[in-house]
């Protein structure tokens, strides 16, 4: 959109809106609304968009899906509109048809799951990408080999010292609080690194366990099965604490 002098005027509708992208058009509120399920704070959107965006695209390439010209000049991974968190479902999808044993409809089902109505995919010139595939495999294949969860041990403890180390607002100067607010984005942004990255190393291992699986006369849901008592998941435990904190407190009459 432009003024009739010819400046630019934004579409933005929320101080924290980003331009979605032209070649992966495709955006989902799947993963992203259940985290995220209201409009994202004036002050959380702008503070911790960009350091989040930098940190999505980081693992991409370290990974080996995208390749820089997939990514060159283009913001993905997570975008806002109209104040509220989507995840590009174009990319998920990409990453499917470089992954070897996948494909945009198992990419499709991780990320939206089993939904009726969505968008056909339609490949297209450059969605199949030799060296991407390469990489990716490479990466399964050391995932598989000699998986390493210690950087999440270190990364819990450092997670759980910072918090101790919070100043207390009703006594902090302003100064105090302004230098352990401006530590938070780049906190944040190496936490969604470590998720995106450990989240990819336990899907990888899933992927191969669903094809092994997937055989007449096995009983849905079996992978479901297998894998539940593994271990806990740190994402669940605010929901917990969230449970137990409402069920502490006494019944009211209606």
């Amino acid at each position: 959109m432009s003024r009739s002098d010819g400046s630019a005027v934004s579409d933005r509708i929320w101080v924290a809106d980003m331009e979605p992208s032209e070649r992966y058009p495709l955006y989902t509120r799947g993963n992203t609304g259940e985290v995220f399920p209201h409009v994202l704070s004036a002050l959380g959107g702008t503070l911790m968009g960009d350091d989040v965006g930098r940190a999505q695209m980081e693992v991409f390439r370290e990974i080996g899906f995208v390749t820089p010209r997939d990514i060159d000049g283009i913001r993905l991974g997570t975008g806002v509109f109209g104040g509220y968190l989507y995840g590009n479902g174009s990319l998920a999808r990409i990453m499917g048809v470089r992954t070897p044993g996948m494909n945009a409809t198992t990419s499709d089902e991780q990320v939206f799951g089993k939904v009726e109505g969505l968008p056909p995919y339609r490949p297209a010139k450059g969605d199949r990408n030799l060296l991407a595939t390469a990489r990716v495999t490479i990466f399964l294949m050391k995932i598989l080999r000699d998986p390493d969860l210690a950087p999440l041990d270190r990364a819990r403890a450092d997670a759980q010292a910072w918090v101790v180390s919070m100043p207390d607002p009703a006594t902090a100067a302003d100064d105090e609080l302004l230098a352990f607010v401006a530590d938070y984005p780049q906190r944040l942004a190496a936490s969604m690194k470590r998720l995106l990255y450990f989240s990819m190393i336990a899907a990888g291992p899933r992927a191969v366990l669903d094809k092994v699986i997937d055989r007449p006369g096995l009983k849905a849901g079996l992978a479901n099965r297998l894998v539940s008592g593994i271990d806990d998941v740190d994402s669940a435990r605010i929901a917990q604490e969230q449970w137990a904190l409402g069920a502490s407190l006494p019944a009211t009459p209606r």
